[in-house]
């Protein structure tokens, strides 16, 4: 088939998990033997137009200012996709769901192509925007034009046909996230002698970084030579750094951002990765947890222990003491405990959970595989 997938306000690549996403379902759609075309957002330095490794971008620069954007995009994402879709015999559109847009599908749909509308967080989080009823409008009239709107959790479908909803997952990349990716000079870099915990991400207070450093400071008590390794960049960085020199907390790295296909290794330098989310944060306290967060399936890939959050969708994908570790990450203590046990497990116990999460991974929550059930869903 010929694919269009239109994510206009992301930069493909980015940093962005966003990027990820759209980056690794591009690439599935490839390895599924389908010619992809991509509109996205426009990033510094990239081409606005080009083929790359069988992939034809193209890419919309947008208005910094979030008014001139929309407007941009509500205004040319059409016209922009209709030529597409004339020209290159398109046979299915897939758009990320956003704040008026799903221009794509629509004209997809007019054109007589399949439609797939990608919804990653539900509509209800705009009700705090004055524009709400029409941004409402807007989404529940292009929905008509969808065969298909997928979602990570059921909140997502409110209002939606039970026909068109399919309820899905996000994943991991096995060839970039396994255990055979190992850099033993970090190692030596970051002088890591003892057990090692490993955090990726933004630094936003909803990631309760504070708590997991003063669990992490709790933990050194038993092993005092373990360190926490903790990769990405966010607003609170400053704050964090300033954070470990009051606690006087000994071997924690910010490392800063790691490319995407680098991070792999390390994972694979780290006992066990800390994923957490604040419950008490509101959008998750009013909508429950509803992403599907890749870092889980990264770690899991590389067969690696997680401790993460008990709150909403991870619930379903942490098995306590089978393939991680399920806390109240309001709780340093009970944080804390769970790390010590990460670390102290046999190596015995290791491979079981090494061998289980490889074996998830491999069977459901991978690209390929998740891409191909969204397409036979159709």
């Amino acid at each position: 088939m010929n694919i269009l997938y239109i994510a206009e306000d992301i930069s493909i690549p980015g940093f962005h998990g966003g990027s990820t996403h759209v980056q690794e379902t591009i690439n599935a759609l490839k390895e599924l033997g389908h010619k992809v075309f991509v509109i996205c957002k426009k990033g510094e330095g990239q081409k606005e137009n080009e083929t790359k490794d069988g992939v034809t971008y193209s890419r919309i620069q947008l208005p910094k200012n979030s008014l001139a954007k929309n407007a941009k995009l509500f205004l040319e994402l059409g016209g922009i996709a209709k030529k597409i879709i004339q020209k290159e015999k398109i046979e299915l559109v897939w758009q990320r769901n956003r704040i008026f847009g799903n221009q794509g599908i629509i004209e997809g749909k007019k054109l007589g192509t399949k439609t797939i509308l990608e919804m990653n967080e539900p509509i209800q989080t705009s009700e705090t925007n004055l524009m709400f009823p029409l941004i409402k409008q807007w989404f529940f009239y292009s929905v008509n034009f969808a065969d298909k709107v997928t979602g990570t959790h059921k909140i997502m479908f409110n209002g939606i046909p039970q026909e068109k909803q399919l309820l899905t997952w996000h994943g991991s990349n096995i060839k970039l996230f396994n255990p055979k990716r190992v850099d033993n000079k970090l190692a030596k870099k970051y002088n890591l002698k003892g057990k090692t915990l490993f955090y990726s991400g933004s630094f936003q207070e909803w990631h309760c970084l504070k708590n997991a450093l003063l669990a992490f400071k709790e933990v050194q008590k038993n092993y005092s030579q373990a360190a926490f390794l903790l990769a990405g960049e966010g607003k609170q960085k400053k704050e964090l750094n300033d954070f470990v020199q009051e606690q006087k907390i000994k071997n924690v790295h910010f490392l800063g951002n790691i490319p995407f296909d680098m991070l792999a290794y390390y994972i694979n330098s780290c006992e066990a990765c800390v994923v957490l989310y604040d419950r008490n944060y509101e959008t998750i306290k009013k909508y429950d947890y509803f992403y599907s967060p890749i870092k889980i399936f990264d770690a899991m890939s590389c067969g690696k222990i997680v401790i993460a959050s008990r709150i909403g969708n991870i619930k379903g994908l942490i098995e306590e003491n089978l393939n991680g570790y399920l806390v109240n990450e309001q709780n340093v203590l009970e944080l804390a405990k769970a790390i010590k046990s990460a670390f102290s497990l046999s190596d015995k116990k290791k491979k079981l959970i090494e061998k289980r999460n490889i074996q998830q991974i491999k069977e459901t929550y991978n690209w390929k595989a998740i891409t191909k059930r969204i397409l036979e869903n159709l």
